[in-house]
C-alpha cells in the first residue's frame, strides 16, 4: 500500500510502483471494517481477513492470487479497464 506499514519500505515502494500503487490494477472493494482493520499491512496480511468480504469480487481475487506484484498489478489494470469500456461501448 502506499503507506506501507513499514515506513522504511515505503520509499522503496513508491519508487518501484509509481502511478501504478493507486491505479486500478491495485485496489479493491471491500467492507469498510475489513478496510480499515487491514490498513497498509503487507498483502500476505491483508488477504486473510478478505475471505470474511462478501463481495464476489474479492472471493475470487483470493482464488486466483496467493501473492501480489507489480506484474500482477500492471496485468489485472488492462483486464479491469477492458471490462469497463466492453460495458460502455457494449462491445
Amino acid at each position: 500500500s502506499y503507506n506501507d506499514s513499514d515506513g522504511e519500505k515505503r520509499k522503496d515502494v513508491w519508487e518501484e510502483w509509481g502511478e501504478e500503487i493507486n491505479s486500478i490494477g491495485n485496489l479493491i472493494v471491500l467492507e469498510q471494517y475489513i478496510n480499515r482493520s487491514i490498513s497498509n499491512n503487507p498483502y500476505p496480511e491483508k488477504i486473510i481477513r478478505y475471505p470474511e468480504s462478501i463481495y464476489t469480487i474479492v472471493s475470487k481475487h483470493i482464488e486466483k492470487h496467493k501473492e501480489w506484484d507489480l506484474d500482477l498489478c500492471k496485468k489485472r489494470k488492462e483486464y479491469e479497464i477492458k471490462k469497463i469500456v466492453d460495458y460502455l461501448f457494449e462491445k
